[in-house]
């Protein structure tokens, strides 16, 4: 009995010290408030990213080489580069992003560009769901919930691939998609101006962001025509620039010869089972089990704002039924796009994120009741997206700290490259879970010493910028030769006295067998990350 009584007690005791703290939880949090959070969150993971590598994504040092290119041949007519590249301005996928980046290298030099870059490609789809809730009424305290589990889902696969194109034509899908819904609303000459205007940027940004705005905009249109909230000739107009920029891209062929090219390709469709596997891709970015637990976290976000609110009337609401009519829509584009084509890849996981963010909108439609009755200004929850934040940022920082520090090694290696040489890159790394780490590195030849690499993105090349170009391309085996597997597809045969003709430098990454390397070759300099060789060029006639 005495026991009992000491029990009661300490309970009684731990819930009057808990009081103030679940009193404080339960209250709902000023707008304003979250806000300046989620404000400090955002500048926080910019600050984070910066610091700890994004020079390193994936494709990011390719993309940024082709600007410090373009920078010369724009502002400096070609003093390094003009013999070897060369660029032909059109109204074509991709050329958006170097019309931006371009300016900013001149302007801030590398480093203050990628910050910018940086900051852009990350804020830039939350900065969007904002729009998109403005744009459909969302009241004011749902928003800073949705900005910052935005932030999280903005740090997906594509970000840390380094397809920043990508990220911008998937927050431009999202501001379209807002634009729209008000001119569904209210005519206005000059926001279906702004409207065309944001088609023809996406256009430009990447190709992908056709696919989606058609998709997108043409699947809420039908939802407003079902329920006779829109009109045929309203839809008509608003899928119309859409219509003419992918009209322009078939007529391209005929008006701008250097979209010719023709490049052996072939579809890869991985099938059903491969496509029910795939599903958690975005959400992957360095550790399998580490990132399936922070996609876990955001579903019970998720569920945490929905599952008390849930009935009928709100599962019939107009923004409901769009939401799930995106999540089919953009779910069957997934199921119908192949993984490939050619040198284009991932091309069916793009249309994930678009799923992941749909769903996101209909648990928000779904918890959303009386005005300041919602649990998406509840303290708890916002709390725990915070918490999610800090987890994923601490996470990434963990991930890309070691990595920085090979890449600063990698770049040290490279001011023993007499300027303007000829390198060829060998890459011996794997592919890890959604990438090839390290891949376009060695890009930074270019940057840092005005030297020549032969595996920059460029239309002869079979990439899709077209408006750039080598004028004379050195020979080179396919860049992952090294890692060559018979499933991989890719040829191992490489013609090393070619090689011996074409550059002045090998730049092995490590490790590596030297074995592999036929070709009598001396070592210039080398440290943990690489090792500089220079080529015995007897075998070569030319030289």
């Amino acid at each position: 009995m005495e026991l009992r009584r000491d029990q009661h007690f300490y309970l009684g005791e731990a819930r009057a010290a808990l009081a103030p703290a679940i009193r404080w939880f339960s209250r709902p949090a000023s707008p304003t408030s979250a806000f300046l959070v989620g404000v400090v969150i955002a500048g926080a993971y910019v600050l984070a990213l910066c610091a700890c590598g994004a020079l390193m994504f994936q494709d990011y040092p390719n993309h940024l080489a082709r600007a410090v290119i373009l920078a010369d041949l724009w502002f400096h007519h070609g003093e390094h580069f003009g013999s070897q590249f060369q660029f032909q301005s059109m109204l074509y996928p991709y050329i958006a992003a170097d019309w931006l980046l371009t300016p900013l290298v001149e302007l801030l030099g590398q480093q203050g560009a990628t910050f910018v870059w940086t900051a852009l490609a990350l804020l830039s789809l939350p900065l969007a769901m904002l729009h998109y809730l403005h744009a459909t009424r969302v009241r004011v305290e749902a928003r800073p919930f949705v900005f910052l589990v935005s932030l999280y889902l903005s740090t997906n696969t594509f970000f840390f691939l380094g397809f920043v194109n990508f990220s911008f034509a998937l927050a431009l899908t999202i501001l379209v998609t807002g634009l729209a819904q008000q001119l569904r609303e209210h005519r206005s000459p000059t926001r279906y101006a702004l409207y065309t205007v944001m088609i023809a940027l996406g256009f430009l940004m990447h190709l992908a962001f056709v696919v989606f705005a058609a998709v997108v905009v043409g699947t809420t249109g039908l939802v407003r025509l079902y329920r006779r909230q829109s009109t045929l000739i309203r839809e008509i107009w608003l899928l119309l620039p859409i219509v003419v920029t992918l009209a322009w891209y078939v007529l391209s062929v005929q008006i701008y010869p250097a979209t010719h090219d023709t490049v052996s390709a072939r579809f890869i469709w991985p099938g059903i089972f491969g496509k029910i596997r795939q599903l958690d891709w975005p959400f992957q970015r360095f550790d399998a089990a580490i990132d399936l637990g922070f996609a876990v976290a955001f579903a019970v976000l998720c569920a945490a704002i929905t599952l008390r609110r849930v009935d009928r009337r709100k599962l019939s609401r107009r923004a409901s039924i769009e939401a799930l009519a995106l999540i089919a829509g953009c779910g069957l584009l997934y199921v119908l796009l192949p993984s490939s084509y050619g040198d284009p890849t991932y091309i069916d996981m793009r249309a994930l994120p678009l799923v992941a963010l749909a769903g996101l909108l209909w648990c928000v439609y779904l918890s959303l009741g009386a005005p300041g009755v919602s649990p998406l200004t509840s303290r708890a929850v916002l709390t725990g997206a915070g918490l999610l934040l800090a987890a994923n940022l601490y996470y990434l920082g963990a991930e890309l700290a070691p990595q920085a520090a090979w890449l600063r090694q990698y770049r040290s290696l490279l001011t023993s490259v007499p300027q303007g040489s000829k390198v060829l890159p060998i890459y011996t790394g794997t592919h890890q879970l959604t990438r090839w780490q390290y891949l376009h590195v060695a890009s930074y030849v270019v940057t840092d010493r005005k030297g020549i690499e032969p595996y920059l993105f460029s239309g002869d090349q079979g990439q899709p910028m077209k408006y750039f170009r080598y004028r004379n391309h050195p020979y080179a085996p396919h860049n992952t030769w090294y890692s060559y597997t018979p499933q991989s597809g890719v040829p191992a045969v490489v013609d090393w006295p070619r090689i011996a003709c074409s550059y002045d430098y090998l730049l092995v990454m490590k490790p590596f067998n030297l074995a592999r390397i036929e070709l009598s070759n001396t070592t210039i300099a080398e440290n943990s990350s690489a090792a500089l060789l220079t080529a015995d060029t007897r075998g070569c006639p030319t030289r």
